[in-house]
């Protein structure tokens, strides 16, 4: 919610963000479905990797890994893109994922290994990579990312889940027994980070 008269809500199956007014009026539409470079961007989940950030006039918005990149899909996937909402331009955010599985992983129960969530501290994005020790700061454009281990005092390893679990009770299992990172959120009032485990 940017204001009463501009409520930005994503659709989970299209790549469409519908700006609507506390009544429900759709005012407009903003289409992502590219970037300005012919790229194809896709649909996401508001809040499972993290919120859309507003800053000024453009919209950070988050990406999983993105199948219609073939075999090029772990090292091609934007970790997010940004829309700007005046000019209408989309562009994929330099930053990529980090290479916790390989293309191979991505159909099977390891696929997880590169869930994220990230947060947004007003000059940086902060991501926690749920299977691995290290997040990464980024400035605003994602020009500059800085690795950082971070390692919890709670978990001996973190690692990601076997690729022959098959079964959701397989994987759910392993989810529940395992060790993980979760979610990253910015505590503006205490300048602290806190990081699920």
């Amino acid at each position: 919610v940017l204001d009463l008269d501009n409520i930005y809500i994503p659709s989970l199956y299209q790549n469409i963000i519908y700006v609507t007014d506390t009544l429900g009026n759709i005012k407009r539409t903003i289409n992502f479905e590219n970037t300005d470079s012919g790229k194809k961007l896709i649909s996401f989940i508001p809040g499972m990797f993290g919120e859309i950030v507003f800053v000024d006039s453009k919209l950070y918005i988050p990406q999983s890994v993105n199948p219609m990149l073939g075999d090029k899909i772990i090292d091609e996937s934007p970790v997010g893109a940004v829309i700007d909402t005046l000019s209408g331009n989309n562009n994929a955010l330099p930053m990529r994922f980090p290479r916790l599985i390989t293309k191979h992983d991505i159909r099977t129960s390891a696929g997880t290994g590169l869930n994220y969530h990230r947060c947004f501290d007003g000059n940086h994005f902060v991501y926690s990579f749920y299977y691995s020790d290290v997040i990464y700061v980024a400035d605003i454009n994602h020009l500059n990312v800085k690795e950082c281990k971070i390692k919890s005092a709670y978990v001996d390893d973190v690692e990601v889940p076997n690729r022959n679990l098959t079964t959701p009770n397989e994987i759910q299992k392993y989810n529940v027994e395992h060790s993980r990172y979760g979610r990253i959120y910015y505590d503006k009032y205490r300048n602290v980070y806190y990081r699920i485990v």
